[in-house]
């Protein structure tokens, strides 16, 4: 067995890929929440999302970055959720927090009947979740304009009131995490 030196146990490949990561990403692999990561899809403003096979089908990967992300403004978003007031300012309890946050929020808002992918697991700094495209994922709304923008826009408004009925707010709704999946959207995060 080798020794790695601190600097090799810290070092980040790509942005995200450090010896805690590829931990992780085992651990749930041997858990059989998929089979292997296939490409990156992108790379986000906290996270790198990568597309992964499970069986005949594809699920999403999200990694957030521990090492250079802006911990500093998921703090500021976290620090306001009552579950999270006993996080203090340190980059790792943050960002595995903003993880568990995001998972918990896909579930409350699937049972809430929100158009949102189907939250599958997540562990440490890493969530799967369901994939929403066919063969290969639904556009972003950004790049993908609805034929009927204002049925478009009143699905979302609809769902935001749930959202809120359900005693949650999303801070950060824009066209770069709503889908159009044959034009009906889908909430990529909450």
């Amino acid at each position: 067995m080798t020794t790695l030196t601190y600097q090799e146990r810290f070092k980040t490949l790509q942005g995200v890929f450090d010896e805690f990561t590829n931990r992780t990403l085992f651990e749930l692999q041997s858990r059989d929440y998929f089979d292997e990561l296939v490409s990156p899809l992108l790379i986000g403003k906290e996270s790198n999302v990568f597309l992964a096979s499970k069986g005949k089908g594809i699920v999403i990967v999200k990694i957030y970055r521990i090492q250079n992300c802006d911990f500093n403004r998921m703090f500021e978003y976290i620090k306001k959720d009552p579950r999270y007031e006993f996080l203090q300012k340190h980059r790792r309890q943050i960002i595995l927090a903003w993880t568990q946050r995001e998972y918990k929020n896909l579930i409350r808002a699937q049972k809430a009947k929100i158009h949102v992918p189907e939250a599958i697991t997540f562990m440490n700094h890493v969530l799967v979740e369901e994939m929403i495209g066919d063969t290969e994922p639904a556009p972003m709304l950004k790049d993908t304009k609805p034929k009927d923008p204002k049925n478009f826009f009143a699905l979302i408004l609809e769902d935001m009131k749930k959202l809120y009925d359900e005693g949650l707010i999303h801070g950060d709704l824009s066209p770069f995490n709503i889908l159009n999946y044959k034009e009906n959207y889908t909430k990529d995060n909450i």
